[in-house]
């Protein structure tokens, strides 16, 4: 639940959102990985391949943001059942990284 906020708020000038997410098959060694990217929030921007969508339904601005799903490409080789690791950067507080059950 990571709050979001476009360019210009009082409390994030620069913008709070996840810039560019990664993810690839969390195995050990080389994994193929895909990257996604978005220019802006509370729309994707541009010219990204990232899209988003709301947990629950409601506006994407609800609950200052913490309610956004970042729709992201997944490697080819990533099926249901896999664990992916998640590589993020978030234009305010840095990168993240997190793993997932499919």
């Amino acid at each position: 639940m990571h709050p979001n906020a476009p360019v210009g708020t009082e409390a994030y000038p620069k913008g709070h959102w996840y810039d560019w997410v990664r993810v690839r098959k969390a195995v050990a060694g080389e994994a193929e990985e895909a990257e996604t990217r978005f220019g802006g929030w509370p729309e994707p921007g541009e010219g990204v391949s990232g899209r988003y969508a709301v947990l629950g339904g409601g506006g994407i601005t609800d609950d200052g943001g913490k309610n956004t799903i970042y729709l992201v490409k997944l490697p080819a080789d990533v099926k249901p059942g896999d664990t992916v690791r998640i590589h993020a950067h978030c234009i305010y507080h840095g990168e993240y990284v997190d793993f997932l059950a499919l």
